[in-house]
């Protein structure tokens, strides 16, 4: 683990926690168009995010969307709320898309170890 840490490959130790225990029944999946590409609008928006604690993952991505983030709620109406008063407000955003998880297929972020 010494020799991992120094080399660089540990950026750090975290402990995953029940977000149902936690009493978050929803998790989202946002994708995120831009009304504008420009960088000062971008940075803005992803200093932005930091700032939300409900957002507990984002993604650039390529394709029809420009973001794509993860977002935990306590239930629908609470999601709604959040939607409409914290993520519409977020700076350049034209639309939101929506989608639910219904079940939590694999959710443990585990690398593959080259030749492991």
């Amino acid at each position: 683990m010494r020799q991992l840490e120094q080399a660089g490959y540990i950026e750090g130790y975290e402990a995953r926690l029940s977000a149902a225990r936690l009493g978050f029944g929803i998790t989202a999946f946002v994708s995120v168009v831009m009304g504008e590409h420009s960088q000062e609008v971008a940075r803005a928006f992803e200093a932005r995010l930091h700032d939300i604690p409900e957002i507990i993952a984002c993604h650039n991505v390529s394709g029809r969307y420009d973001f794509l983030l993860e977002v935990v709620a306590v239930d629908l109406a609470a999601y709604g709320e959040f939607a409409r008063g914290t993520l519409q407000a977020l700076p350049g955003v034209k639309e939101l898309h929506s989608s639910f998880s219904l079940k939590a297929v694999k959710s443990h972020r585990q690398l593959p170890i080259p030749g492991g």
